[in-house]
This record gives C-alpha cells, structure tokens and sequence, in this order.
C-alpha cells in the first residue's frame, strides 16, 4: 500500500512554514458578581440591569439591589491579544477601578486592565479573568 508521504518538520522552508495557519481558539471572560452566581461568557459584552447589544457585543443582566447599576452600564472586551478592555457606556454611576488608590473610569474611554481586577459597577462589585475556552 502506498502512503503519500509525510514531510519532517525540521525539514520545511521558511515560505511554507510563513503560511501555515495557526488558530487561536476565541477569548472568553469568566465575571464573578457580588450580587449574583458568576458568569463565563464570550470576549465581547455589555453589562447592566437591562442590557441591550451594543455593537454586536452580548449582553449580561446583573442584579443591582440598589438599582445604582444602568440599563446598559460598561462594556467590557477582549482583543487579539488577549488584553481585556472596559469601556463605562455613560453610565451616571460610573466605574471605578478598585486598585490602591481606587480610579475612576472616564466614560466612554476603552480602558486597558489586568485580568483578575475589581470593578465597581454602581453598586455591583465585578472581578474581571480570562477563562480557558
């Protein structure tokens, strides 16, 4: 039986090497809340009360008891390489970044965090990973 044959790796050039494709599986968050169960969801949301898509992003209802959450609060995105970007969607309560000092977001502004970062969303409290796809 023939087999066609299988070429070593060590022995291919450059160019075919330059066109491989590599697929990078999609970044999905994983949002723990301090009013609710915690989410695992895909790289691109909006967050809120009554959220609508923005932006073709996927929208997430938190509970707000006091009701300091907006409709449609942040937006909280994952890019290429993996950095998760918030945005506070001009929301009256805002956001604030719970680092030592605390700082607020300033709306409409993408703002670059490290995962595993507090967020405090109105009067939600949000811890923002990457979770394995």
């Amino acid at each position: 039986m023939n087999r066609p044959a299988v070429e070593d790796p060590a022995n291919l050039d450059e160019d075919t090497e330059a066109t491989r494709i590599h697929a990078t599986p999609p970044a999905v968050l994983h949002l723990t809340f301090s009013t609710q169960r915690a989410v695992t969801v895909p790289a691109r949301v909006v967050i809120g009360r009554e959220p609508r898509a923005v932006d073709g992003r996927h929208p997430i209802t938190v509970h707000s008891p006091g009701r300091q959450l907006s409709r449609t609060h942040a937006a909280i995105d994952v890019d290429e390489r993996s950095r998760i970007i918030v945005t506070d969607l001009n929301a009256p309560n805002g956001i604030e970044v719970l680092t030592t000092p605390p700082r607020v977001l300033t709306p409409g502004e993408p703002t670059m965090i490290p995962a595993g970062t507090k967020l405090l969303l109105g009067d939600v409290e949000c811890i923002v990973t990457l979770a394995s796809p």
